[in-house]
């Protein structure tokens, strides 16, 4: 693994990208968190300063062009000494009010807008802003959040995540060769439900959907955290344009309608 290694995770004031940000904690590594939410990242900045890693938190909106270009521009160049990974882990659930999830037929076209701009548009749009400093340090690590929500119909997700999810998981193959010509290699987790306090369900619902797993639980956000660190890092040196599930085998085995 590189002597400095520089990780950006976006979404880094969220309970999966903390998670992902203690995974790489440690002395040699430069964390940088983004995060629109300030409060969110004050927090998670105190959880991580006494892991070792120099770290660096910028709240702003990837969303928007101007976030996104001043972002980039506020980091210095002796972040790029040696291939970065970039860890894309933001994202909205789409549901509206009382964790509703809008279905065809009951849908916003505004709403339905930003759910876009904020979990597919901006992914894309921060992957080519950071492709010139990956080329100039040599090349790196992509990795994108995903879900199950995106390869299988959902009963709970929002329409709107679920189709933002789906072109996520698309990317890495569409993606992989036009990156492994600077050599950086782009992949997607896509987790099945997992604990997250900042995504609280109905406990009904989870029992209903443990029940479900083969493994009989849900993934700890430090689970989905250790594949995301294993893909983002120096140990991976020949997987690229993957989107790999991660749900515990509920999926091969949720039953086929005939």
């Amino acid at each position: 693994m590189e002597a400095v290694k520089t990780i950006i995770i976006t979404g880094g004031g969220g309970h999966l990208g903390r998670c992902v940000a203690r995974w790489w904690a440690k002395p040699g590594t430069n964390l940088v968190l983004v995060d629109r939410d300030a409060e969110r990242l004050e927090s998670a900045r105190a959880d991580l300063a006494a892991r070792g890693a120099e770290l660096t938190v910028i709240t702003t909106d990837l969303a928007t062009p101007d976030g996104l270009e001043a972002t980039v521009a506020s980091l210095p160049a002796s972040l790029w000494q040696n291939p970065p990974s970039l860890v894309l882990a933001h994202a909205l659930s789409g549901k509206g009010p009382g964790s509703k999830s809008a279905r065809l037929g009951d849908l916003d076209h505004d709403h339905w807008q930003k759910i876009l701009d904020v979990n597919l548009t901006s992914v894309v749009f921060t992957i080519q802003a950071f492709l010139p400093c990956m080329k100039r340090a040599g090349g790196g690590r992509i990795v994108l959040v995903s879900s199950t929500a995106g390869v299988s119909a959902s009963p709970t997700a929002a329409l709107s995540y679920s189709v933002t999810k789906a072109a996520i998981a698309a990317l890495p193959r569409l993606l992989a060769l036009e990156l492994a010509l600077s050599k950086v290699l782009i992949n997607a987790v896509a987790p099945g439900k997992f604990s997250n306090p900042g995504w609280p369900d109905d406990p009904e619902k989870v029992k209903r959907y443990e029940k479900s797993v083969p493994l009989g639980r849900l993934a700890s956000g430090e689970e989905i955290a250790a594949l995301i660190g294993f893909l983002s890092s120096g140990a991976n040196t020949y997987v690229t344009g993957q989107t790999i599930l991660q749900d515990g085998g509920r999926l091969s085995a949720l039953p086929t309608v005939e």
